[in-house]
């Protein structure tokens, strides 16, 4: 196994990789590009103090080479400034708050070893080897699950904080603010989020997993209008905000901001507790997230509609399908099919559970009482799809557009929600 020893050097942090195995490449699991400007961000980043060894761009992935095809080192030093930007569909290698607290991915720091740069070129999938990661401070902490320790083990996806981190041990959701997040957003924020929590909880049952930890960053710009970034990952959520529209309180930004929230926070239910099985099912907790998120929000926030992000949800979604099929969508580099076409596949499910009384909570307490194991593949949601009252001509039309374009998007969407 691959172990890298991650701490921070004066200024900078520095990550020192033992490589398990001689190669001549070491290729980044994680090598997706910036959301902003479509490349990679580790050229901006790190900096390889290991003679012999360059970072380098290998098709789809970044990759560590040895000089003149040479095996790369079995010790090799990089140097670092944290990342802290959007990617594409991927997790911000550093979440950087004003006041310098700082969370480190461990994601970013996972590699594994490649024959040639010939067969790096040619992949379209990471190769499988085990990484462990280990964080440590000096003679300081590290704030890692919910916890302060001298060194935290990361095995699978996670951040380590490093800063002063103070948190209430009886809060039922731990809130991280940035210090420079607009007042009104950080008050909303640590009112919103535990309702949110709570409600979901009443829904469909506890989640699997530790005390929820919600880290909020700000970063300062002068960009005009309002962006929102976030992710989830087991026991978290990140979130980060930017842009003048967010300095006032606003009506719509404040709903908007809610159902932010409440998406992430549905993720520790669909996408948590119960997982998808492969990258091209995240339409089952993409989607599904985004409906649940809806719901909760017009639940809880008086004067906030679903109905305009249904209808956009159909606009892209009908885009899309013009396109390709929802599960190949991450191969035309395209994101917003699985949310927008995902969240129709679940409000058709809702539709079908109404004349009863049921929704699509209740579907989702379902999914994950059935599935033992935590995990869901397609046809077992639309298997459950059908259990709870979908027809089997939708069901037939669902599998359809997984699969394939649609010669007529509009028609198919209307068939699908009962038009």
């Amino acid at each position: 196994m691959t172990q890298v020893d991650v701490e921070p050097t004066g200024n900078l942090y520095r990550a020192i990789f033992r490589f398990s195995e001689p190669a001549p490449i070491w290729a980044f699991h994680r090598s997706a590009l910036t959301r902003r400007e479509s490349r990679p961000w580790r050229p901006d980043s790190w900096t390889v103090k290991t003679d012999g060894v360059t970072l380098r761009r290998i098709g789809d992935f970044d990759a560590l080479v040895g000089q003149d095809g040479e095996t790369v080192p079995g010790e090799v030093v990089v140097e670092f400034t944290p990342a802290a930007v959007d990617l594409i569909a991927d997790y911000d290698p550093a979440v950087v708050l004003t006041d310098g607290t700082t969370a480190l991915f461990s994601g970013v720091f996972t590699a594994f070893p490649v024959a040639s740069r010939e067969a790096l070129a040619a992949m379209r999938e990471p190769g499988d080897h085990a990484t462990t990661v280990v964080f440590t401070n000096g003679d300081g902490e590290v704030f890692h699950r919910g916890r302060r320790a001298a060194s935290a083990v990361a095995e699978k996806g996670s951040y380590a904080i490093y800063g002063d981190i103070a948190v209430a041990p009886s809060a039922s959701v731990a809130r991280i603010f940035d210090p420079a997040l607009p007042e009104w957003l950080s008050q909303q924020l640590d009112t919103a989020t535990p309702r949110i929590f709570e409600y979901y909880a009443e829904r469909m049952g506890p989640h699997a997993g530790d005390r929820p930890i919600v880290l909020a960053s700000w970063v300062p710009s002068d960009m005009q209008g309002i962006s929102r970034g976030g992710s989830v990952l087991p026991g978290m959520i990140t979130m980060r905000f930017e842009g003048s529209g967010l300095a006032e309180p606003d009506g719509g930004v404040t709903g908007g901001t809610i159902w932010f929230i409440a998406h992430e926070a549905a993720h520790f239910w669909l996408g948590e507790t119960l997982r998808h099985d492969n990258r091209d099912r995240a339409w089952i907790v993409e989607g599904g997230a985004d409906l649940m998120a809806m719901r909760a929000t017009e639940a809880l926030f008086p004067g906030f509609s679903a109905e305009p992000m249904i209808a956009q949800a159909k606009t892209d979604c009908s885009a899309a399908l013009a396109e390709g099929g929802i599960e190949d969508a991450r191969r035309r580099n395209a994101q917003r099919p699985y949310y927008a076409c995902g969240s129709l596949f679940a409000l058709a499910v809702e539709r079908a559970g109404a004349p009863r009384g049921e929704d699509f909570f209740d579907f989702v307490a379902g999914l994950i009482a059935s599935q033992p194991d935590g995990e869901i593949d397609g046809e077992e949601w639309l298997a459950a799809a059908r259990g709870f009252g979908v027809g089997e001509r939708r069901i037939a039309l669902m599998r359809r557009l997984l699969a394939q374009p649609s010669s007529d998007p509009a028609a198919d969407l209307d068939i699908l929600l009962g038009g």
